[in-house]
């Protein structure tokens, strides 16, 4: 089971069902599930309160760069 640190949370500009995370490392991951809206900011709150996230259930969108 791999796993990312979360560095922050955010919801995607043209969706507000879709909730996206960057890793400590620069990674973008994309939420496979859709979250109803009245359950996004409990749902983004559990996400920043873990600290961590199962990339199993995500979708990386971008890779991170490296200084």
């Amino acid at each position: 089971m791999a796993k990312a640190t979360v560095k922050r949370v955010s919801l995607g500009k043209k969706n507000a069902q879709q909730i996206y995370c960057m890793s400590k490392s620069g990674n973008v991951y994309g939420l496979r599930t859709k979250v109803a809206v009245k359950q996004v900011g409990a749902m983004m709150q559990r996400i920043r309160e873990a600290g961590v996230i199962d990339t199993n259930q995500w979708v990386k969108i971008r890779e991170g760069v490296r200084a």
